[in-house]
């Protein structure tokens, strides 16, 4: 019997320790970049984004993302300190892509300082996803009749462009779907007529995602940043239409904490990605 309060003790004690370490309380800098800072006390579980729309070429969705993952940084004298924002990555967002819109090009996505210019699409870490939907619906048993989306991220030739020749043809992206669509129409064992071949390639919406990641901002000085970008739209008969809009973004700063261990950081993200903290109540 006496053992039994013995183990019971243990496992008292045990489980105190584990409450004591879940219940300890990490202090959070929290950063962000938008164009209109929040008020509201929870603003730190945000993003704050810009949307635009262009009669008869798309609509556009674009902003910052704070990284949620990078929250762990250490002072000099060793102690730790979380963090959660940077690094940053900076977003263009196409929907509704126009069907006459054959090319896009980013004649200007420049980040602006009060120390330097920088060409965004020089930056190294750059990736697209491209996903168009079609109307019709699939026939064969063992799909999902309504899973008609092509699909594709990080297409070698669509980044090549861009990097290279700074534009996207989205004619290209649309026969690519299209001709993904016929491979896997000719391998069906159902035989569509012709009716359903047209629906299958009858375009409900395209949806294109610029990323650009690790942007070079630094929280310390960087209180407000400004955003140049000069889209040109080139249509299947002939037209151009150039776009522009330039937003200013200013720091945002929060404060709060969280309770350790964080449940949703993996171990891997506790990552020294900066050699000091400074005060930023300045």
């Amino acid at each position: 019997m006496k053992s039994k309060y013995i183990i019971f003790g243990l496992f008292v004690l045990l489980s105190s320790c584990t409450n004591k370490r879940t219940n300890e309380r990490t202090f959070v800098h929290d950063y962000n970049y938008k164009t209109i800072i929040d008020k509201r006390p929870d603003k730190y579980d945000y993003n704050h984004f810009n949307n635009k729309s262009f009669d008869g070429l798309c609509e556009i969705r674009y902003g910052f993302l704070k990284n949620p993952w990078l929250i762990k940084a250490y002072d000099t004298d060793g102690t730790l300190i979380a963090r959660c924002g940077p690094p940053f990555t900076f977003f263009i967002d196409f929907t509704g892509i126009n069907q006459d819109v054959e090319y896009i090009k980013f004649d200007s996505v420049e980040l602006v300082t009060k120390n330097k210019k920088i060409d965004l699409l020089v930056l190294k870490d750059i990736n697209i996803e491209t996903s168009i939907s079609y109307y019709g619906k699939r026939k064969e048993p063992n799909y999902d009749p309504h899973h008609t989306t092509f699909w594709e991220r990080d297409d070698f030739q669509t980044l090549q462009q861009l990097k290279e020749e700074r534009y996207i043809s989205i004619s290209r992206l649309r026969s690519k779907g299209i001709t993904y669509f016929e491979e896997w129409i000719e391998k069906s064992e159902y035989e569509y007529n012709e009716e359903e071949r047209e629906m299958l390639h009858k375009e409900k919406s395209f949806y294109a995602s610029l990323k650009i990641k690790h942007i070079p901002l630094d929280v310390i000085d960087d209180e407000e940043v400004a955003i140049n970008i000069c889209l040109i739209f080139i249509l299947s008969n002939k037209n151009i239409q150039r776009v522009q809009f330039d937003d200013i973004y200013f720091r945002e700063y929060s404060e709060h904490y969280y309770s350790s261990p964080h449940p949703f950081l993996p171990k891997r993200y506790n990552i020294k990605f900066l050699p000091e903290e400074k005060d930023v109540n300045d």
